[in-house]
């Protein structure tokens, strides 16, 4: 993220608040469906990353978790295991939109209900902020990052600790101001 966006992010951020009890699921049905609606994709490789930016910069702003499940450091990035299992069978491809679009907006009228207005509109930033990389952008820029840098061992799967994510994220910020 640029310096610019990052300050402005941590503007609109600094102006809300935020509660947490969502699953990664959730989140992820959220940014699906956002993606559909406006006639974009995701794959799963995305789709870590972007739950890995939402939780990294939730623990900035408010201070505690935005969802429940762990990140944890694979070869390619952070990855939520359970989202990850969900959607392998998609491989590298985009991840489909369930049924017609009357479907999908009843669908999607049901997720944002799972999230207070102050959620949805940290989740919208941070997706049409984070949305704009590709999958490979946001996985290399994970990749030079410390909280998975300092994780990832090969062979191996370890929790990102929140709490690095925290402190890191916090540090990036404050360098951009």
């Amino acid at each position: 993220m640029k310096e610019s966006e990052a300050k402005r992010f941590s503007e609109f951020l600094n102006e809300r608040k935020v509660r947490m009890g969502a699953s990664a699921g959730d989140v992820a049905d959220l940014f699906l469906y956002w993606a559909a609606r406006e006639g974009d994709v995701i794959t799963n490789l995305k789709m870590q990353k972007l739950l890995y930016y939402a939780q990294a910069w939730h623990l900035v702003h408010f201070g505690h978790p935005l969802f429940r499940d762990d990140i944890e450091a694979w070869e390619y990035g952070p990855v939520v295991p359970a989202i990850y299992r969900k959607y392998k069978v998609h491989g590298n491809q985009p991840i489909p939109c369930d049924g017609n679009l009357e479907k999908l907006e009843k669908k999607g009228t049901t997720i944002e209900a799972l999230f207070s207005t102050n959620q949805l509109e940290y989740l919208r930033e941070l997706y049409s902020q984070f949305n704009a990389y590709t999958a490979h952008q946001l996985a290399n820029m994970t990749h030079v990052e410390d909280p998975w840098k300092n994780t990832f061992r090969r062979g191996g799967s370890f929790v990102i600790n929140p709490e690095t994510m925290r402190k890191y994220y916090q540090k990036v910020l404050a360098e951009s101001r």
